[in-house]
């Protein structure tokens, strides 16, 4: 009997693999970079790390994982224990995807993508951060619609961010920095041949990592919004809600793609509906325009886009900014560590305050498959963690804030990057040059920080706040160069 099931299993183990796709890959990669380069100042200037993956697909069905090690020491206490050396791991791209006849499912953690092809996209970054998540997708026809969730907090440790509610009653409470966080994305569009037209939605809870009403019900968050908010009703919510919302249009042909995408996160025309009203709330607006075209000399792409002051943040001390951490550093290895704007934000990649011009061109050569881009930006202050950055509120004058800081960070950067297939074996390598005016610094939050003529209005306690990204009087060269290999095969 044992051997007939052994036989049975091992027919039916052959079959399903039989029938199936297995990928296995391992890659190896390496990073120089100069100071001005690093993601943080705690990162270490030559590192390298180890990519392992396992895909498989069978049917309808994908399932999929990968692991990263690495001595990057991004924030140096998450290094592992019993190995040698300050090695960091990571889970990326693992889970389940179900894809069918126009319906796809995804769970697990992966890198999510917004519906426009940019390095701009608004609503999703295109750093490509990796995220809990779970998808339901609707592609049928002249309509489609997607539902995602994005687990953002879960049961986060105390003693990570440097806000403290002892110091001064105007700064969160621990707990409210703590709880738990979610999102929800919803796209609504229609299709008519190679023009797309959608309706874009974001809802950021404070509270729960997963809320199943946001999720379930197919409808605008700010709808879901409201009625779980009315106050008197037996369901009433006390959770604080960030709600967003745009809209994208883009078209595809053989040659060339075009897009515009706009994103509302709050609108203001009181000074002209009613031009009486004494202190009007802050426009928090963004835009991305741009496109690609193929040539023989390759394919090029020219993209422009912006957001204005305090765009993506909260309004009040519940840090519920659009954003991937509540703060905007974190305390490790008894150091106040920078998360950089890149890895925190959810939405547009860099961030409130900005403008930013990018020219890329790519072209498969025989000899490699050649990338590069050519940027530049303007940035002023940022402050993703401090409703107002170092205000205690808003005033008439902060009705349309846009780059009006004293100074700019400028930031002009070069990538390129090339990479070549010899069968199962990849080789990459790319590398950064550029030079910064007047750097992006990490600060503490003072009166002196303002530059505006009542400093009454703002904070006055350095301590127990937030920091906040200021320009200042730092520029420098910068540039890091990256190496690498990717092995696969299928057994």
């Amino acid at each position: 009997m044992k051997k007939n099931t052994f036989i049975i299993f091992a027919i039916l183990y052959w079959r399903i693999f039989s029938l199936s796709a297995l990928e296995i890959s391992g890659s190896l990669l390496f990073t120089a970079q100069t100071d001005a380069a690093k993601p943080t100042t705690t990162t270490n200037a030559l590192w390298g790390g180890f990519v392992g993956s396992v895909y498989q697909k069978l049917g309808d069905f994908e399932f999929l994982w990968s692991v990263r090690v690495d001595n990057e020491s991004k924030y140096p206490q998450e290094a592992l224990t019993g190995l040698s050396g300050a090695l960091s791991y990571y889970a990326e791209n693992s889970g389940l995807r179900y894809r069918h006849d126009g319906v796809s499912i995804t769970l697990g953690k992966f890198a999510h993508s917004d519906m426009i092809d940019s390095p701009y996209s608004l609503f999703v970054s295109s750093a490509g951060n990796q995220a809990m998540m779970g998808e339901i997708s609707l592609d049928r026809g002249n309509f489609f619609y997607t539902d995602r969730w994005v687990g953002l907090n879960h049961n986060l440790r105390e003693g990570l961010y440097s806000t403290s509610s002892d110091v001064n009653v105007s700064i969160p409470t621990e707990e409210n920095l703590y709880r738990d966080r979610g999102l929800v994305l919803k796209t609504f569009g229609l299709r008519f041949g190679q023009l797309r037209m959608g309706y874009q939605d974001a809802l950021l809870y404070t509270g729960q990592y997963f809320n199943i009403d946001v999720f379930a019900i197919p409808a605008p968050g700010w709808v879901v919004q409201y009625a779980a908010s009315a106050a008197g009703r037996p369901w009433t919510s006390s959770s604080d809600m960030n709600s967003l919302m745009g809209f994208f249009v883009d078209y595809t042909e053989d040659t060339w793609y075009v897009y515009g995408q706009i994103l509302v996160d709050d609108l203001n025309l009181d000074p002209i509906i009613d031009p009486g009203v004494q202190n009007y709330a802050p426009n928090k607006l963004a835009a991305s325009l741009g496109g690609s075209m193929a040539t023989e000399s390759g394919t090029f792409g020219l993209y422009l886009a912006g957001a204005t002051r305090y765009t993506f943040e909260s309004v009040r001390n519940e840090f519920y900014s659009y954003t991937y951490y509540p703060g905007s550093a974190v305390i490790s290895d008894n150091v106040t560590v920078g998360i950089p704007m890149e890895d925190l934000m959810i939405g547009y990649i860099n961030g409130e305050n900005n403008v930013a011009a990018m020219l890329t061109w790519k072209k498969a050569l025989p000899i490699a498959a050649l990338t590069s881009a050519l940027e530049f930006k303007l940035t002023g202050a940022q402050s993703p963690a401090n409703p107002w950055h170092d205000q205690v509120g808003f005033t008439s004058s902060d009705w349309f804030r846009w780059l009006d800081d004293p100074v700019l960070e400028k930031k002009l950067t070069l990538k390129a990057g090339a990479s070549r297939s010899f069968g199962p074996l990849t080789m990459w390598a790319s590398g950064i040059l550029g030079y910064v005016w007047n750097r992006l610094e990490l600060v503490a939050v003072t009166a002196a920080d303002s530059d505006e003529d009542s400093p009454e209005n703002y904070v006055t306690e350095a301590d127990g706040s937030e920091p906040y990204w200021r320009p200042s009087d730092q520029s420098t060269w910068f540039g890091a160069i990256s190496i690498g290999l990717k092995y696969s095969f299928s057994p």
